[in-house]
């Protein structure tokens, strides 16, 4: 219930530094958070505690907007980052299965 107040009083505040309300204001927040879990989980696997876990997440946020970063400064057009984004959650998903068959 606390959480849902959160986000309540984060997107007023949003809203009102806007001047305005869209419904699509908030879509790439999910994609970006899952891709944060994603890509810290898969990186810095194994048995942790939940403040290490918290840290790998913001290592992967780290990552992942480092990455978005290179694509743009490649050339990339601002159009192309939900397939760069795509790629990046496939390759992260993918990255455990291909280190076990290596080994």
């Amino acid at each position: 219930m606390v959480a849902n107040a959160l986000i309540g009083l984060g997107g007023a505040l949003v809203a009102q530094n806007n001047g305005f309300a869209d419904v699509n204001m908030g879509i790439g927040t999910i994609v970006v958070a899952l891709a944060s879990i994603i890509i810290g989980e898969v990186i810095f696997s194994g048995q942790m505690s939940l403040t290490d876990r918290l840290i790998t997440v913001v290592f992967g946020s780290i990552i992942y907007r480092f990455v978005l970063v290179v694509v743009l400064a490649i050339g990339f057009s601002a159009d192309d980052l939900k397939l760069v984004s795509a790629v990046i959650l496939g390759l992260a998903l993918m990255l455990p299965n291909l280190v076990s068959s290596f080994q």
